[in-house]
């Protein structure tokens, strides 16, 4: 791949990326094991969700959070059985992309007067936001320090400060910054 795309009949050295950058990646360690889904789990979860909209599933977070105990107790056992099968029925794959204007106000927008997001069913963002949740400090020890997102920590002017700083000219002449906060607002 890396021969076609660069029109390169030498191969990688990886043992040179490895010497100068060994000490920028992270050692992140192994995977914390997560207990079973409680249903006080996916109550808190969808209560989160309370204000947000509804899924293509039809539910919202304020219906789930009416359910009984028995009903929720189910659903967390359905949530701890697709976990253990590694499966997802196909309902809860589906999602809904809607376009939402820009400014408030006027008449209807034009395409690129909107921004796309995507809307999940409301189970699948409840057990999603649980696990990230308990996820976050090991994805966390993935990033170095002039990394972040998506886990806390700086936001994208304190990481390029830093770099600034951190990182001289000589040893690093360029730099990638990616920052994927309101990209849709910023792209015409």
């Amino acid at each position: 791949f890396r021969r076609v795309l660069f029109r390169s009949q030498q191969a990688l050295d990886q043992a040179a990326f490895w010497n100068k950058y060994a000490g920028d990646v992270p050692d992140g360690g192994d995977a914390p094991v997560l207990g079973p889904i409680t249903c006080a789990q996916i109550l808190a979860g969808a209560r989160k969700l309370k204000k947000k909209a509804n899924g293509p599933d039809g539910l919202s977070g304020a219906m789930i959070s009416l359910l009984p105990q028995p009903a929720l107790i189910r659903a967390a056992q359905i949530l701890n059985l697709f976990e253990r099968r590694g499966t997802w029925p196909r309902a809860l794959l589906e999602w809904r992309i809607v376009f939402l204007p820009k400014q408030k106000a006027g008449n209807v927008a034009r395409l690129d007067e909107v921004r796309p997001i995507c809307i999940g069913p409301t189970l699948y963002r409840v057990w999603a936001s649980l696990r990230l949740d308990q996820m976050k400090p090991w994805l966390a020890s993935f990033l170095g320090t002039h990394q972040a997102g998506g886990v806390g920590g700086p936001d994208v002017t304190t990481l390029l400060l830093t770099m600034e700083l951190d990182k001289t000219s000589e040893a690093y002449p360029v730099a990638l910054c990616l920052d994927y906060s309101k990209a849709f607002d910023s792209l015409d």
